[in-house]
């Protein structure tokens, strides 16, 4: 009998609707720039290869849309996997502890 044929892995990272952004569907190895929501900055996400799993984004790079260091961080964290949220609880805890100083 023939082994099940193996999926095909993604070549390219799918549209992901994020906390501030949009980012839409990019090949492999690309690097996707969105304009960030104020101000003339960029923000930046690398569509990268992952073994065995094909086509997987990066972390955003949204350093040049934010002045306030509390809302850069929140932005990252935005984008945290899942599995890593309980192992950063109190650090998340912390920034949103700081909601006055919460801009763009």
């Amino acid at each position: 009998s023939e082994a099940p044929a193996t999926p095909a892995l993604a070549t390219w990272c799918p549209e992901d609707d994020g906390v501030l952004f949009t980012w839409q569907r990019t090949y492999i190895s690309t690097t996707a720039r969105l304009e960030c929501p104020e101000g003339d900055g960029v923000a930046t996400r690398e569509c990268v290869w992952m073994f065995g799993e094909g086509a997987s984004w990066g972390l955003p790079n949204t350093t040049a849309c934010f002045e306030n260091r509390v809302t850069q961080r929140l932005s990252e964290l935005a984008y945290m996997a899942p599995e890593k949220v309980l192992e950063n609880i109190e650090e998340i805890e912390t920034w949103t502890s700081w909601a006055e100083q919460f801009s763009l």
